[in-house]
């Protein structure tokens, strides 16, 4: 099958293109998300003065902590039928595949409850 001798050039220029749109918009956002950052980050030491303004060590100390400490991702953990800890994310999905199949295609219950009926 024959394409045509423009066919190449015409692909890489939209190519290009795309590339550099891509780019230019990777810049922008990466950009919007550091202001955004900034911001966020003075609101939080303006509420940190008023605490400390108002007397209120407490409030003041829990986000001076939360801002030196950063963010630290919550760790999940699930133990499975063998009573063996979980920890990564791909075995906790099929883990709970697994156990809602389980749920969902298990035999009937064999009392049913007055309040169903």
């Amino acid at each position: 099958m024959f394409l045509g001798k423009n066919f190449c050039t015409r692909t890489h220029t939209t190519n290009l293109l795309n590339g550099i749109r891509y780019t230019t918009r990777r810049k922008e956002s990466h950009n919007i998300c550091r202001i955004e950052k900034i911001k966020y980050i003075n609101k939080i030491i303006e509420m940190a003065e008023s605490d400390h303004r108002a007397h209120r060590s407490r409030q003041l100390y829990q986000k001076v902590n939360r801002m030196r400490k950063g963010y630290k991702e919550r760790e999940t953990f699930i133990i499975n039928k063998n009573g063996e800890l979980i920890t990564t994310k791909m075995e906790r999905t099929e883990r709970w595949a697994k156990y809602f199949e389980q749920l969902f295609n298990g035999e009937d219950p064999e009392e049913i409850f007055d309040c169903i009926q």
